[in-house]
């Protein structure tokens, strides 16, 4: 549609998670970014890398009937960021998913954001740097706050000391064939399966013992990759991932979405 209405227009799409690995993938060198994600901690990582880089930031948010909308110019390391409002990320706050939002409020504030990313490049009108705009569905209310300088800590050792990765305790963390594909450095391959059982899904897949994982025998320290473990259908691969969140808390891991016969069928 954007390129019938605009053909001069270069569009590209990745069709991927952004996450840190990846975020150079995505923003480097970029003149400003316009911030639309629904997910809290991939909200902070956008926003201390694009600190980090000097890249403006148009920030949005949604929350049942309200929605938020700032501009972060991330010019210089005194520059307003989402830090100084919300220092941490709060992950008690439900997903839109959770509790609902709504619909055309996600509209409103992402016609904000480009409006807020048109003046910002035209260099016209006045931008929201230094507030935070809160607008209501219901009753048609808008708020400005002014902001000030709160944060005073390194983004630079946050960002290099974080995983921008929500922890979920008691939950099996699944992905699925084509997020695995679709991100091969990120992501090593883990067979839990015996001999008999066995299939190479790509060129390099790690073989372990279940028993050895069970009984805490492997030192999972020693990957440079996220491992993603896989069985026949996901079933001891989700016992695995659910043993290791127990154990490990800080342990990333996952299992891999339907098993062996998920990719093969």
């Amino acid at each position: 549609h954007i390129k019938e209405s605009n053909p001069s227009t270069q569009v590209k799409v990745f069709d991927s998670y952004i996450k840190k690995t990846n975020i150079d993938t995505f923003l480097e060198k970029m003149d400003i970014v316009i911030e639309c994600t629904d997910d809290i901690m991939t909200k902070y990582l956008v926003n201390d890398y694009c600190h980090l880089k000097n890249i403006p930031l148009v920030y949005g948010a949604i929350y049942k009937y309200d929605g938020y909308i700032s501009l972060f110019e991330n010019q210089e390391q005194s520059s307003i960021h989402l830090r100084d409002i919300f220092p941490k990320p709060n992950l008690e706050i439900p997903s839109c998913s959770d509790v609902g939002v709504f619909p055309t409020i996600a509209g409103i504030i992402g016609l904000f954001q480009a409006n807020e990313a048109l003046k910002y490049i035209l260099d016209i009108g006045e931008n929201l740097q230094g507030q935070l705009l809160s607008y209501n569905a219901l009753n048609n209310s808008q708020l400005k706050l002014k902001l000030k300088k709160n944060f005073h800590k390194s983004i630079k050792e946050i960002y290099s000391s974080s995983s921008y990765q929500t922890k979920l305790c008691n939950t099996s963390r699944e992905i699925s064939w084509m997020e695995v594909q679709a991100d091969q450095e990120t992501y090593q391959l883990v067979s839990i399966l015996k001999d008999n059982e066995h299939q190479d899904i790509s060129l390099d897949v790690l073989r372990v013992d279940m028993d050895s994982i069970i009984n805490n025998q492997y030192d999972w320290s020693t990957l440079t990759k996220t491992p993603v473990f896989y069985c026949l259908s996901g079933q001891r691969s989700a016992k695995v991932v659910s043993h290791l969140q127990e154990y490990f808390p800080d342990l990333v891991v996952f299992s891999l979405a339907g098993g062996l016969k998920k990719v093969i069928d």
